[in-house]
């Protein structure tokens, strides 16, 4: 049975499949043999994007972007055959798509589960992992739930960790894995991410894989040029800094700067420091900011907090200017979230 890359990236069935347990060995076998196939570098697959900013889209991808971004990963994080890659995100998305891919293409050993919310519950091995992706809520499950299994991941090679923000008390929380782990930026555009931040370290800002160029357009919003990018400038809705030649600190969305009375406030910057709070005051519950139109302000800050209603602004009030305080607070049993997992901020506002 033979495979085609492109049906195999276009189509995640397979990988699903592959990752619940249920692919005829056979199959398998044809499938994991397509990741390494001589063809065509220019062949071309349609992939889509996760909608976590926006309705998924259609994007296009070539082989070559794909092999140029397992190269980079793997010279970034020192990758080697045989070393043992953990896979536990969905195969919907590039992120998942990617981990597969690096893995057979470089010739790791792969060891797959489908993707749940604590991955290593119920999972019995003692060898040491050397490569894994999660999101936050995986990470934090594993410490919390399953604390004895964090030793296999103490001496991995990399742990990454992208698809969502993380909370101040996930942070700290994080502070128990002493293996590298790195925050990741990037997109389905991008074939995944193209820079990475080192958590567990002094250093706060993304560094740039190798072979990717960087700048700023008018709006102060990232631009990156890389094979990735098929060598052209890909310009993206993300507020940096750009440190050096390098790094950059990301700020937030450009269509998350909201003014109101005449200040503008960068709602993820709000967000981090109200996560700072929140912590230190104890609360633990998931929260985002938005805005709604105001007659006196223009637009004036909503904070939505998912779980039971408490007094929480008497407390922000204390440490938050009155142009970052939010002027009102809605609770919510539950958030929506988007079929990848992520908070639908929209249909939780209008719900």
């Amino acid at each position: 049975m033979k495979v085609a890359l492109e049906h195999f990236l276009s189509h995640p069935y397979d990988l699903q499949q592959l990752q619940a347990g249920t692919c005829p060995e056979d199959e398998r076998e044809a499938i994991e043999a397509s990741f390494t196939q001589e063809g065509d570098l220019k062949a071309s697959y349609t992939v889509f994007t996760s909608g976590s900013t926006g309705t998924p889209k259609e994007i296009v991808l070539t082989k070559a972007q794909v092999l140029a971004s397992i190269q980079k990963t793997k010279n970034f994080l020192q990758l080697e055959k045989g070393d043992l890659s953990f896979i536990c995100l969905s195969a919907n998305y590039i992120a998942g798509k990617m981990m597969w891919l690096r893995s057979y293409v470089i010739g790791m050993d792969v060891m797959m589960v489908a993707p749940k919310a604590n991955p290593l519950e119920g999972i019995d091995i003692t060898q040491r992992i050397d490569f894994a992706a999660f999101v936050p809520m995986q990470l934090q499950c594993i410490i919390e739930q399953t604390p004895d299994k964090l030793a296999l991941l103490q001496d991995a090679k990399a742990i990454l960790i992208g698809g969502a923000p993380i909370s101040a008390y996930q942070q700290k929380l994080f502070e128990q894995v002493k293996a590298p782990l790195f925050q990741t930026y990037g997109m389905t555009e991008t074939v995944s991410h193209i820079a990475m931040k080192k958590l567990n370290s002094q250093n706060k800002y993304y560094t740039l894989l190798n072979g990717v160029e960087a700048k700023v357009d008018e709006r102060s919003c990232l631009c990156i040029r890389a094979d990735v990018s098929k060598g052209e400038y890909l310009s993206t809705n993300d507020r940096v800094i750009l440190h050096g030649h390098n790094q950059f600190e990301w700020l937030g969305r450009v269509d998350n700067v909201v003014n109101t009375g005449g200040v503008k406030i960068q709602l993820e910057a709000l967000e981090e420091k109200i996560g700072r709070l929140f912590y230190a005051m104890g609360y633990y519950d998931r929260f985002f900011v938005s805005s709604i139109a105001d007659d006196r302000l223009g637009q004036k800050l909503i904070l939505y907090v998912e779980g039971e209603e408490k007094d929480i602004l008497t407390s922000l009030k204390m440490k938050l200017s009155k142009f970052e305080l939010p002027k009102e607070v809605f609770f919510k049993k539950t958030f929506c979230l988007t079929s990848s997992g992520k908070i639908d901020r929209k249909q939780t506002c209008i719900s």
